[in-house]
């Protein structure tokens, strides 16, 4: 769905639909147990939340105290369109290898613009 540009939530709640009518349909699950499914997920969210925000305020503390050697850079060199691909992606990867977790990475670099 990512290639149709289909928003998380939206995608979220199509899976959630499409689980719940195969299980109901092929299998002996019923509307009670699936009420409960989602009142377990949304328990075992908080802690996926609390994360979130602290990787988003991390992300921006990093960004505030880089955003001026990186316009520095930027200013003093000549980055074409091409290079600036390849250097959001050795960002990227960077972090990648540095926090081990490809959804984190993309967290944290997503607000470097070239």
């Amino acid at each position: 769905m990512g290639l149709f540009e289909v928003t998380t939530l939206v995608t979220i709640t199509i899976n959630i639909i499409v689980a719940s009518v195969l299980g109901m349909t092929f299998f002996d699950y019923t509307i009670i147990q699936l009420s409960h499914d989602i009142y377990d997920g949304f328990n075992k969210v908080n802690e996926i939340v609390i994360f979130a925000l602290f990787i988003g305020g991390l992300s921006h503390i990093m960004y505030k105290q880089g955003q001026k050697a990186l316009h520095k850079l930027i200013d003093e060199s000549n980055i074409t369109k091409t290079k600036a691909e390849f250097v959001i992606a050795g960002i990227a990867s960077m972090f990648t290898v540095l926090v081990a977790n490809n959804t984190i990475a993309i967290l944290l670099s997503g607000d470097i613009k070239a």
